[in-house]
């Protein structure tokens, strides 16, 4: 029996137009220099929350991306895994 993934799981992120996975939108964001290096191996849920709290007024906030909102074969455009 296979896994079925529910319409509502969370699974990845848009930023700056690009599908990216959990961990590929921490790297974006640490790359940037918007967090700073105490989120490395925190949850990106944790990480998308703070950087929202901080910046919430900016266009180019991470938007969670839903199971239901995918293609079938949307890839991260990052790192290449299937979202």
């Amino acid at each position: 029996m296979g896994y079925y993934r529910k319409s509502y799981e969370l699974v990845g992120y848009t930023y700056q137009s690009e599908y990216l996975c959990p961990s590929c939108t921490i790297v974006a964001l640490h790359d940037e220099g918007r967090i700073s290096e105490k989120y490395k191996g925190v949850t990106a849920d944790i990480v998308i929350e703070a950087y929202a709290s901080n910046y919430g007024g900016e266009r180019d906030v991470p938007h969670p991306i839903f199971a239901d909102h995918l293609k079938e074969g949307d890839l991260c455009e990052c790192c290449g895994w299937h979202l």
